[in-house]
């Protein structure tokens, strides 16, 4: 779902960009300005869909809180069976 949203947000925002220079050649400043806003309120909606697309497809990890002061620790069983 997120992506065909992407998708069509995308194409919207690539429209609006298009129409602005003619927007503003035949009509006024203000639709021009207008139509840029869209373009960018577009644009933000889509990378709000794609974080979410993300979010969705590749869940957040735990992440190693070892450093260098506290090393990740191996099983203490295997390091007895090796010596």
């Amino acid at each position: 779902m997120f992506l065909k949203l992407r998708i069509t947000f995308t194409i919207l925002s690539a429209l609006c960009i298009a129409a602005v220079f003619p927007i503003g050649i035949f009509w006024d400043f203000v639709p021009a300005v207008i139509c840029a806003l869209a373009a960018g309120l577009f644009f933000c909606i889509m990378l709000f869909c794609k974080k979410q697309q993300e979010k969705k497809e590749n869940p957040p990890t735990a992440e190693s809180t070892a450093d260098f002061f506290h090393p990740l620790e191996e099983n203490k069983d295997t390091k007895s069976d090796q010596q």
